[in-house]
């Protein structure tokens, strides 16, 4: 049995290629077997960049499956991509979303430094205002 924990997906090297096509047990090329793991993946919605890093970890073992485990295997790879490109896809959406947050607070600033400004325009008002009337600290209607 396996260990559970996951190992990252990656395309296989070079060797790792050479490697697989050793261990084809029936003497069948692992091309044929990654080309049609990847198109059954594409019909399944898998993108053709993660099929291709998956097709290198099944070819040298999906001859060996039955029918209906290949079949349970790349419902699983599908399932597992569309979980991985719905993650993408709500990184996206808040990144977009923050985008516009700041786009908002930076209009928001620009706002208040035009409040201050009129602020401090009529605070020198009123100032001129008090010093022309010659009253100390009255309120000036």
């Amino acid at each position: 049995m396996r260990s559970k924990t996951a190992t990252p997906l990656r395309p296989a090297s070079e060797s790792e290629s050479l490697a697989l096509e050793k261990v084809s047990r029936r003497g069948a090329p692992v091309d044929r077997h990654r080309a049609r793991i990847s198109a059954d993946l594409r019909r399944r919605g898998v993108s053709s960049e993660f099929s291709t890093s998956i097709c290198d970890r099944l070819a040298p073992f999906s001859e060996d499956l039955t029918p209906e485990l290949y079949d349970a295997v790349l419902s699983g790879v599908a399932m597992a991509y569309g979980v991985h490109r719905r993650g993408v896809e709500t990184a996206r959406d808040t990144e977009r979303d923050l985008a516009e947050v700041e786009r908002l607070m930076t209009g928001f600033v620009s706002e208040l430094r035009k409040l201050d400004e009129t602020l401090e325009t009529l605070a020198a008002y009123v100032s001129r205002m008090r010093s022309q009337s010659g009253a100390d600290r009255e309120v000036v209607h």
